[in-house]
């Protein structure tokens, strides 16, 4: 009877964490798509001229 008590127990504390990982990853989640709501197209088509010019300049200086 304890045997079984005991792997009850463990098992309600590995749900119990796994909750609570479950939890933290929807408030990670929820923080991110508050702050992709803010991102707007313009600022994401800057970051990626950035970026592009940032390649070719990598690229220019390989000689490529």
């Amino acid at each position: 009877m304890i045997h079984i008590m005991d792997k009850q127990t463990a098992v309600l504390k590995e749900s119990l964490w796994e909750s609570r990982a479950n939890a933290q990853l929807i408030r990670e989640l929820r923080g991110q798509f508050a702050f992709l709501q803010n991102v707007t197209l313009d600022d994401t088509f800057e970051a990626l001229n950035q970026i592009l010019q940032w390649l070719h300049q990598l690229a220019d200086s390989l000689n490529i």
